[in-house]
């Protein structure tokens, strides 16, 4: 009887928030600062400024400012005539009942209460210490004091600290939107390389299926269809997979596409995304429903007996945190994703409506249903393609940084169960842009479980920005000197040491001047520097 081990990528490419620094996304760091300095601007009554570092749209921050009067629970609604006129038009009865029906969900008085409580507010807040304390309460059911305006402890209800979690996600979404519109479609040069990068993916995995195809794979083999690497993106927002299905997008409608099998056929490349899943149909004008493929479907497009027209790769795609532009139906359950109205890699209408229509960048209503909510000021909602029914931001499914994770959501969970047992078994862990700090167990604890299943285990770690460092690849003890004498990037060192304690040191090699330079030559994205990048590193 043969032995059987199942294929898994080779490579798991770990997507944190330095990945995307270079395009001025927040990392989780720069978010617990920012988020006091919202705090300390709105208590001044210069909130406006603080957006204007992102924005640079006095309009928009007169817009942003109104949002959050709105959301704070301490002032009276009949004093914002003025605000309620500027963001719904009239000061009507439906202008007062849209600041009520948000107030219902979110609660920014009660979450400056609890912010201020969290160590170290005044010199730089941590965001995993903001949401300890939120979820601690949570999980337990229970509400607890906080200092009041006039120097007084007030008791703050369940119902309130789940309103200042909303609001909570509800900024750190909005944020992301905020420096996607105002920033990066603002230096679309700085989007270029990222697209490039996906690009260049994409031709070696075609590349790579073409190899398999020729050494005598079945096309409904796991040893031709699944792509020697995976991603998980452990941020939030969209912007590494919206380029991935860009490239492919136009590498399957290439005139350079390979074809396969008897009788050839196209060979394309889509995604899985760990779970089932729709997307809002992106360019359609109506309410229509696109499947991104899943290992299931791959199998039979790839099934030797039926002519289906195309044979496919797919790569998975995991966000085991949740993303931006999730949501999760209320009514059927099911979840869905949101990716704008246009293929274009610097699409205005990429991230979800927002609370009000000024910063609903690009939003347009594809149904009878979202037109009518819009009407209604239910600004934000998008309709579920399963079941029909309004889907709000408050059912943007995503795990934050907290130590009380508590239920979360069954896709989720499936998503988690599948990429623990891809980076099990992979033989190469890419960090690009994450730290793997100390105080992580969940993904230590896989690697170390990933360590234990077999004898090849290597580490590449691409983090931070060391414009001293050498453009190459530095392995085991040449990487640890640099690292105890020369480094001059804290997150870099954090990241190396890390990762030697984990896979040991002459396992590791580090790159650390960053991304997207780990993958430019002469200041252009490199193929050769790619394929490099994400195989599975040899010793020098």
């Amino acid at each position: 009887m043969d032995e059987y081990k199942p294929i898994w990528p080779k490579t798991v490419m770990f997507w944190g928030a330095g990945a995307s620094a270079s395009l001025g996304f927040k990392t989780t760091y720069q978010l617990g600062s920012f988020f006091v300095d919202l705090c300390k601007g709105y208590e001044k009554g210069t909130i406006g400024n603080v957006f204007n570092s992102i924005t640079h749209d006095r309009e928009v921050d007169r817009s942003l400012e109104n949002l959050f009067k709105f959301l704070d629970t301490s002032r009276e609604i009949d004093d914002m005539k003025k605000e309620i006129s500027e963001e719904f038009k009239t000061y009507d009865v439906e202008g007062v009942k849209a600041v009520r029906q948000l107030r219902d969900y979110y609660d920014w008085n009660s979450l400056m209460s609890i912010m201020k409580i969290c160590p170290n507010f005044k010199n730089g807040m941590q965001l995993q210490d903001l949401f300890n304390i939120i979820d601690m309460h949570i999980y337990e059911k229970e509400g607890f004091y906080v200092s009041s305006s006039n120097g007084k402890e007030k008791f703050l209800p369940l119902q309130n600290i789940i309103k200042a979690r909303n609001t909570l996600v509800m900024m750190t979404t909005l944020v992301h939107s905020l420096n996607y519109y105002f920033n990066v479609l603002k230096n679309k040069q700085l989007l270029k390389p990222y697209y490039e990068f996906a690009y260049s993916l994409g031709r070696l995995m075609q590349k790579e299926g073409i190899s398999a195809y020729n050494n005598g794979y079945a096309l409904d083999s796991r040893e031709f269809y699944m792509c020697s690497y995976s991603v998980i993106s452990l941020n939030w927002d969209p912007i590494l997979l919206w380029m991935i299905f860009n490239a492919n997008k136009k590498l399957n409608s290439s005139s350079n596409v390979p074809y396969v099998g008897s009788p050839l056929s196209p060979m394309k490349l889509f995604n899985d995304m760990g779970n089932f899943m729709a997307v809002r149909k992106i360019t359609s004008k109506k309410q229509e429903i696109w499947y991104p493929l899943n290992e299931t479907i791959v199998q039979r497009l790839n099934d030797a007996q039926y002519q289906t027209g195309r044979r496919v790769r797919i790569g998975n795609f995991y966000f085991p945190h949740g993303c931006s532009n999730w949501r999760e139906c209320p009514n059927c359950g099911k979840m869905f994703m949101y990716l704008g109205n246009e293929w274009d890699i610097y699409s205005k209408s990429l991230f979800p409506p927002q609370l009000i229509p000024k910063l609903s960048f690009g939003f347009k209503p594809k149904s009878k249903e979202e037109k009518e909510a819009i009407k209604n000021n239910q600004i934000d909602s998008i309709q579920c393609p399963f079941c029909g029914t309004m889907v709000s931001s408050i059912n943007t499914p995503i795990v934050m940084q907290s130590n009380f994770k508590g239920n979360h959501p069954p896709f989720i969970e499936n998503i988690q169960r599948d990429m623990r047992i891809s980076v099990e078994n992979a033989e190469h862990v890419l960090l690009m842009g994450y730290t793997l700090p100390k105080d992580d167990a969940i993904y230590r604890s896989m690697f170390a479980a990933k360590i234990n299943r077999g004898p090849t285990h290597f580490c590449s770690v691409v983090v931070g920005k060391d414009d001293n460092f050498p453009d190459k690849w530095l392995w085991g003890n040449e990487l640890k000197n640099y690292v105890d004498n020369r480094s001059s990037d804290e997150g870099f060192r954090n990241a190396v040491n890390s990762a030697f304690d984990i896979f040991g040191v002459e396992n590791v090699r580090g790159y650390g001047r960053g991304i997207p330079d780990v993958f430019l030559k002469c200041g252009k994205v490199d193929i050769n520097r790619v394929e490099d990048l994400i195989s599975v590193p040899v010793k020098p």
